[in-house]
This record gives C-alpha cells, structure tokens and sequence, in this order.
C-alpha cells in the first residue's frame, strides 16, 4: 500500500480488513482479505472519501466506515454491505468534526464513532437517533465494546481512557496514568482488564471496574501505536521496525521480532489467538503463524 495500513479481524478470522486513511495522492484504501486463502484482497470503494477509521462486522457481512471527509459529505459514518454497493448513512457530522474511530458491538446492535472533536455517537443500528458522549478533550483514537455490548471502551489524544455505559450513555469509569495520547485498547477475556498503548511508549495492563494500573512496561523508548492480546499473551508495535511479545500475567517482555522496514502501525491477533496480523509504515501487512499460548 501507498499509505499506512490499519487492520481488523472478523469474528471467525477467516477475514481481515485493512484500511488506510489516504495516500500522497489523497486516495484512501478499504480492502477485505481472506486470509485463508493468501490474502486475497478484495477492494471496496469508498466513494472518493477520506477514511478516518473502518471495522468489519462480527459476521463480515458488514463493514463501517469512518470518514474524515467525503464529496458531498464532510465527516460521516457509513455501512457498507460486503460485496455489494450498497451504503447507508448512519451519521452525518457538521464541520469541522470528523470521524477518527469506529467500533461495532458483537451483538450487531450498536455502532460506534468517535470524533475529531472529543465526542463519541452511539449508533442504534436497527435504526433511531444517535446519542452523543462528550468523552474526551481531543481525538478519539480508538473504540472497543465488550463482548455483550454493554460496555464500550474509549481511547483520547487526552490521555484518558474512559469506560461508558451503552444502556445509559453515563461514564462509568476512567483509566488515568498515561503521560501523552493513547493509541489502542483491547478488553482481555472475562472483560475486567483492559490493556493500553501510547505515544508515552508504555503499555499498560489496567482493572477495568477500579480502575487500578496492574502494570506499566516501556515498550518502545519513542511511541507505541498498537497493542493486542489473546488473554496470555499481548505483542506491541511502534516506531521501531519489531513487534514484541509480552507475558500479560507479568509485564514481561518474552522476544522481540524483527517484522517491517519502517515502524509498525498496528498489530491483531485473530480471535483464535493463532495468527497475528502486523500493519507498518512500509505499506505492508504480514501474517504470522504464532500458535496457541503455551
């Protein structure tokens, strides 16, 4: 690819969605890759917009699309059916807002966008008005919600990682400690930790429900943009050209791998935990067979 690659997993990893935000000509890239099969690349179009973030339905038949900008829409959020051209706008933002994170319940019934501005809209997908979450102060650069939707993650250029509540739209926790933005989240299996990445350099294990840091490690002595985990292990990239392994139990970091030509832009395992996928700033993405956790 002619631009940063961004990745995400179907629910069955049988698919991987890769994205990017825009190119030196400007065009962005949304492509869907079966990853059983090599990695063939089928390319969805995106109608001249400018993505801001993308997601693939638990069940693939589905992908949001976030938009920073698009003719005739400025900031918008869209779902797109897989293999076909059907769109519909779930979102429509006045400027200068912009969406910069997106994120889909696994039960399929909420979508959610987060802004350039701070804000996050929670989306009924069957239909009905959004709901808006003053949640940060700056970006929202990543959204995850747990695995019964009830709980929906957020990650702030503000440092902050907050905890909401999709039934009520209330905050129901706060995870404080890094020093600079925060790149990703993930929940861990049984959704009461959650593990963190920043430009601070750290990755950071927290307790979800009190909101207590289990354990901090300097991941990268510059940024770190992506974390993952399959509940034992978690593996973090950043500016250098490796991906790492870290015990979760621990904090320990097990090995380094060499992985890219240029710094890593984002790592995921798929939901078996077998393989992982790594983005860079090369314009690659690579698939690894990494096995079950011992």
């Amino acid at each position: 690819m002619a631009s940063v690659p961004r990745i995400d997993w179907s629910a069955d990893g049988r698919y991987l969605l890769i994205f990017s935000s825009g190119d030196p000509c400007g065009e962005s890239h949304l492509a869907v890759c079966d990853a059983d099969n090599g990695l063939f690349a089928r390319h969805v179009d995106v109608r001249g917009g400018l993505l801001g973030a993308a997601c693939i339905s638990a069940d693939a038949r589905r992908i949001l699309v976030g938009l920073v900008e698009a003719l005739p829409e400025y900031g918008s959020l869209w779902q797109i059916t897989n293999g076909s051209p059907t769109v519909i706008t779930l979102l429509r933002l006045e400027p200068p807002a912009a969406v910069c994170a997106v994120a889909e319940s696994p039960d399929g019934h909420f979508a959610a966008a987060g802004t350039t501005q701070g804000a996050i809209h929670l989306c009924h997908l069957a239909g009905g008005p959004a709901r808006e979450l003053a949640a940060h102060q700056g970006p929202v650069s990543d959204l995850r919600f747990s695995s019964d939707g009830r709980v929906l993650l957020s990650a702030g250029a503000d440092s902050i990682i907050g905890v909401w509540s999709t039934e009520t739209g209330r905050q129901v926790g706060r995870l404080e400690g890094h020093t600079q933005p925060v790149t990703s989240i993930e929940f861990l299996p049984g959704e009461r930790r959650v593990i963190s990445s920043s430009l601070d350099g750290t990755i950071r294990l927290w307790n979800c429900l009190t909101g207590e840091s289990l354990w901090t490690a300097e991941a990268d002595p510059f940024w770190v943009n992506s974390v993952c985990t399959d509940g034992q292990r978690a593996v973090s990239g950043g500016f250098g050209e490796t991906i790492v392994f870290w015990d979760v139990a621990t904090g320990q970091r097990v090995c380094e791998v060499a992985a890219h030509g240029a710094a890593v832009s984002s790592v995921k395992f798929s939901p078996d935990g077998r393989r992982l996928a790594s983005g860079s700033y090369d314009g690659t993405v690579r698939l690894w067979e990494v096995g079950e956790a011992p």
